[in-house]
């Protein structure tokens, strides 16, 4: 410590002392250090810790000034056989080591930036900054580690924070559910794999004390935090992702209604506002597509009010639009164009049901309106892609253009899908759409070699084509003209459509854990990615798509080859379905029926929304 003091501008002298001490460390751990023990009446026992209550404090106290000196200093992607005395890394093994049996109000706070600390550097270390994958099969080996030091950090903070008072905001409770959902998106951001967030205990009733407190989080952080936007803001989103859609939908009415209210007290000068402009915006899109994902996969009829409830969000995300935020105001008319695509669909299931139960209300099947609605979807879509192009984008424009009606125009739906495709082309849905376009223009053979390119992504998130790759084998992206041949006159007038960028990106890039002048940790909120980013789809989800993918290759199989040719590939989807057993036993799984005509494969078209419109 005196080194730091003596030469702050060569912190590696003092890093370097601090390194003379790491014998010393390993004695303490070998002789001193043990887990605590349980009493009788179920508390834990520290009585060992306290003896020796001095002799932590200096650990603590060494361990806290290596570890806030290696983050300044050493890259988060070096590991610890690079430099033994410079590498983060090998510092976090002590800490893990020597803190097993400090109970949780010792030194709160220089634990807690120990802790931010570390678990920034799992994030910048591990996020993914290229294109993601098809599916995640499984948690990485990290974030185990990672989880047990949001439970240490979580009995910390229980220990030294209170509930907060009128206009306090509980900002450590914040910042470590920031933290902790930054871990969840560095560890590949699947549904399936946040219930260690969400608050899902575990079934066996063996665990110790420590690994049940890490399947709760964001229910305990709202019993030390009053309506924090922030907190509702990911319950949303992990209860969505997660398959609770009714708890997801009712915690986002509750942000809207907390966040709402203050931004308007504080346009009187009453109260401060809660939420930031952007995160309201993201956060209301979300919600929206969100709804409008929901109920157009739903057959409640029901349904038409929380879809009229999305529509009204659409003009409290306009009132605090930034309009120089192209990405906002392109997702919020891509938002606006998917509400009024529902919005037509579900007035034709409720007229549809309405006639044959004879039930009366006011619903949108009025034939004077679908017409408008699709007009101001298909203008939503157009301006969208036009703002800033994105893969969603074009895909919702494809579709706009495959409906039948005096807006449809296969070629151009065929050259929308062929640019979302490039944008994004591990996603199976789309080689999907575009091969049924291929098959409305009675292009068989271009259509066949995109299905199948698309049910290739199943096996590779399968882990079926690892050695496949290195044998020179095409890549399934897009970009070769054998993949989308398209009338070259017909064309897209390039101002109106660009291309999407394709976002690549080095395997990682340098980073560090802490700046080397900052004096204070920067906020978590820097670590997350936007609500509106893609997320990977979970296992039923690729199971559903590939199943829809394989079903239209039998009907195009029967199209083209007959009822013989068909036989061959309805083995083959079989055989394929026998090998997933066990990875999705829904009912809600789209199924196409064996069709006879080029027309009828069209109709899948006008379909498709409900199954690919996320």
């Amino acid at each position: 410590m005196s080194h730091e003091k003596l030469y702050p501008s060569e912190l590696h002298r003092a890093l370097r002392i601090y390194h003379f001490a790491i014998p010393l460390l390993t004695i303490v751990v070998s002789e001193f250090t043990s887990p605590p023990s349980t009493e009788g009446t179920g508390k834990l026992d520290f009585t060992p810790f306290y003896q020796l209550h001095e002799v932590w404090r200096w650990v603590e106290s060494l361990l806290w000034r290596a570890v806030v000196l290696s983050a300044r200093l050493c890259e988060v992607h070096e590991n610890e056989a690079s430099d033994a005395t410079e590498s983060l890394w090998k510092w976090f093994g002590h800490y893990v080591k020597c803190s097993t049996g400090w109970p949780a109000k010792f030194r709160t706070a220089h634990r807690s930036a120990v802790i931010s600390v570390y678990l920034r550097a799992f994030v910048l270390r591990h996020r993914v900054l290229s294109e993601s994958p098809v599916s995640i099969p499984k948690p990485p080996a990290w974030l185990y580690e990672a989880r047990a030091l949001c439970a240490d950090y979580r009995m910390i903070l229980s220990s030294s924070t209170n509930f907060p008072r009128a206009g306090e905001h509980n900002v450590k409770v914040e910042e470590f559910v920031d933290l902790c959902v930054a871990v969840w998106e560095a560890a590949g951001g699947m549904g399936e794999h946040a219930g260690w967030i969400i608050d899902v205990r575990p079934q066996s009733t063996s665990l110790s004390p420590v690994t049940s407190l890490s399947f709760q989080i964001l229910w305990w952080a709202t019993r030390y935090t009053f309506n924090s936007p922030r907190v509702y803001r990911h319950m949303t989103r992990l209860f969505h992702l997660s398959g609770d859609m009714s708890l997801a939908i009712r915690t986002l009415k509750l942000y809207v209604q907390i966040v709402g209210k203050a931004y308007q007290a504080s346009k009187q000068g009453v109260h401060e506002d809660l939420d930031s402009d952007s995160d309201w915006v993201q956060t209301l899109v979300f919600g929206i597509r969100m709804i409008c994902r929901h109920a157009a996969a739903s057959g409640d009829p029901e349904g038409i009010e929380d879809v009229k409830y999305a529509g009204t969000l659409i003009e409290k995300a306009r009132s605090r639009l930034a309009q120089d935020k192209p990405l906002l105001v392109a997702s919020l008319h891509l938002a606006e164009g998917v509400w009024n695509s529902v919005m037509v669909l579900k007035g034709m299931n409720l007229s549809y049901i309405r006639h044959h139960l004879y039930l009366s209300s006011q619903a949108e099947e009025d034939p004077y309106t679908r017409p408008q609605r699709l007009q101001d979807a298909h203008r939503s879509f157009i301006l969208s892609v036009q703002t800033e192009p994105t893969s969603s984008g074009y895909c919702h424009l494809a579709l706009s253009y495959a409906r039948s009606g005096p807006l449809q125009d296969l070629q151009k739906a065929i050259e929308s899908a062929g640019l979302a495709l490039e944008a994004d082309p591990k996603e199976i849905r789309y080689w999907h759409l575009l091969g049924l376009l291929l098959t409305a223009q009675e292009r068989w053979k271009e259509a066949a070699e995109i299905l199948e390119r698309g049910a290739e992504l199943d096996k590779e998130a399968s882990g079926e084509l690892e050695d496949e790759d290195d044998e020179g084998g095409a890549d399934p992206g897009v970009g070769e003209e054998t993949l989308i041949t398209t009338n070259q006159s017909s064309t897209i007038d390039p101002p109106s459509f660009r291309p999407v960028k394709a976002k690549l990106a080095p395997a990682y890039r340098m980073a560090y854990a802490l700046g080397e002048t900052e004096t204070t940790i920067p906020p978590a909120s820097g670590l997350l990615r936007s609500m509106l980013e893609k997320n990977p789809p979970s296992k039923k989800d690729v199971y559903e798509y590939s199943l829809q993918l394989r079903m239209t290759q039998v009907a195009l199989a029967e199209v083209v080859n007959g009822p013989e040719g068909a036989e061959e590939k309805w083995i083959d989807v079989f055989s394929w379905i026998a090998g997933k057993k066990g990875v999705s036993q829904s009912s809600e799984c789209w199924s196409c029926p064996v069709l006879l005509s080029c027309d009828e494969l069209l109709i899948i078209v006008n379909r498709f929304p409900s199954t690919i419109a996320r």
